[in-house]
């Protein structure tokens, strides 16, 4: 009994001395990430920080390709992008069902890398363990999508503005 209360003791100074504390239980072993054991507090913070700000370059820069492959289904406004697709699509008119067809395939190649680029970044936060990973990369993946759904839909509901 002595010894906890020391133990608890000396844990409350410690946490005073370094302006933050943090309780959680211990991961298994398996599910420690080894790389991020012993990180200084200023290092873990500095990689947070960068991870953070990866992300969310990461929700702007994916709007582009998302785009791009949702506009690959209506080749008529391809055609006025692209002058010289209209008369390939003329002569060649499969190519227009093969675009309608293409852009799903790629929106969701799309969809499945994000997960693989979002654990990525979010292994540089500096989590011990997988648990933890796991739970911040959920967290971006509906942060983003939920973020990128409002940004779509802001874009093409004021490109209808426009073009009308």
């Amino acid at each position: 009994m002595v010894a906890i209360a020391s133990q608890l003791k000396m844990v409350a100074i410690t946490s005073q001395v370094l302006d933050f504390s943090v309780f959680t239980d211990a991961p298994l072993p398996k599910d420690v990430i080894w790389d991020n054991v012993g990180l200084r507090h200023n290092e873990q913070l500095i990689s947070y920080v960068l991870a953070q700000a990866a992300a969310v370059g990461l929700c702007l820069v994916w709007t582009f390709p998302v785009a791009l492959f949702t506009s690959l289904s209506e080749a008529g406004s391809l055609t006025e992008v692209m002058p010289g697709l209209e008369k390939t699509i003329e002569k060649y008119p499969w190519i227009e069902g093969f675009l309608a067809h293409l852009s799903p395939v790629l929106l969701v190649s799309l969809t499945a890398l994000l997960p693989v680029v979002i654990g990525i970044i979010c292994k540089y936060e500096g989590h011990i363990a997988t648990t933890d990973l796991r739970a911040s990369l959920l967290t971006k993946l509906a942060s983003f999508m939920v973020s990128s759904n409002e940004v779509y839909l802001r874009v093409t509901s004021s490109m209808v503005h426009v073009l009308k």
